[in-house]
């Protein structure tokens, strides 16, 4: 495995680093490159130098560093007046995943171990071996929350704890149209297959 944080000056950027490095600041921008053959160092940084020179030279390493900067999008700019706290969207054909900006509720790390353990529990629930449920609305003490599956996407959302059914269900909706209008945008669409 080939790491290469492009964002620093030239001669600082290029290195092999074990597959758990992480640059010194946040929010760099990486290529990773995978090879079988362990030896092929050289062969991945020529790769690697090719690959950032078309990028600068064609103006589009500069709309990846906006596109890293801005970050996942946040709830208000999707769906303005929801009361869903966070979303994750899956497009089944295209096999990726959409998510909005944790902060500023799930900031901490144990409140997004929180979430993550909640969207785990959806996902089990719907896809459990005998269940034909399609749609899961949850209530609990800390959040509401919706598990939406069909044949087109997976959706899973969380409010908070005293969101009524018809409220969660609106923003879910608003957010759904959105992730339709923007599928060619936030999804790579007819990318290749390895």
């Amino acid at each position: 495995m080939y790491v290469s944080f492009i964002d620093g000056p030239p001669s600082s950027d290029a290195s092999s680093q074990p597959a758990d490095a992480s640059p010194a600041s946040g929010g760099q921008t990486a290529i990773i490159l995978v090879s079988p053959d362990k030896e092929s160092f050289f062969e991945l940084k020529q790769m690697r130098d090719a690959v950032v020179a078309s990028l600068e030279k064609n103006g589009l390493l500069a709309i990846i560093r906006a596109a890293a900067s801005a970050g996942r999008p946040a709830i208000p700019a999707i769906a303005a007046g929801s009361q869903v706290s966070h979303f994750l969207y899956k497009s089944r054909a295209n096999v990726q995943f959409s998510m909005s900006a944790l902060d500023p509720v799930f900031a901490s790390p144990i409140a997004r171990r929180r979430l993550m353990t909640l969207y785990h529990q959806l996902h089990a629930s719907v896809h459990a071996k005998h269940s034909a449920m399609r749609v899961l609305h949850c209530v609990s003490d800390e959040a509401t929350s919706l598990a939406w599956v069909t044949p087109i996407f997976e959706f899973y959302c969380v409010a908070g704890p005293n969101v009524s059914r018809a409220t969660i269900t609106q923003g879910a909706n608003k957010i759904i149209q959105w992730a339709k209008r923007e599928e060619e945008r936030i999804f790579i669409i007819g990318g290749g297959v390895f």
